[in-house]
């Protein structure tokens, strides 16, 4: 199955003790077990599908490396992403059907799913991620 280029993010909370790495990295690229690890552990997860093919998924990864530093003391969200070139896997785990996607846990559940790069995307992230925090 093959994946077209449509931006889009994922968004996880979860527990406190991979924050300070996530802190100094910004976003964390993963795999498909890692993400699963931060998914049960850390409050607020946003997680970023992306291919390095993919030009709209170089604008989203501006914005999450922006969002993320407004985020660096919040020790209850991480911002992670996954190459889904790398890891195959993680089309089919995540129902990623387009890049960029980007999705956003609380406590390992879903709550939002971005395709794309939306009009006002990082405001209404951080909006989300501050109500969820």
């Amino acid at each position: 199955m093959g994946v077209r280029c449509v931006p889009t993010v994922i968004l996880f909370k979860a527990a406190h003790r991979y924050i300070f790495w996530c802190l100094e990295v910004g976003l964390l690229d993963v795999s498909v077990e890692q993400a699963e690890n931060y998914l049960r552990s850390m409050r607020v997860v946003v997680l970023d599908f992306y291919a390095e093919w993919c030009i709209p998924c170089k604008a989203v990864e501006e914005v999450l490396d922006q969002v993320s530093k407004a985020f660096r003391s919040s020790t209850d969200v991480a911002f992670l992403r996954i190459d889904v070139d790398r890891d195959k896997r993680a089309v089919e785990r995540f129902e990623v059907y387009g890049l960029p996607t980007v999705i956003v846990f609380q406590k390992g559940l879903e709550v939002r799913r971005f395709t794309g790069v939306p009009r006002n995307f990082a405001i209404e992230l951080a909006r989300l991620i501050k109500s969820l925090s």
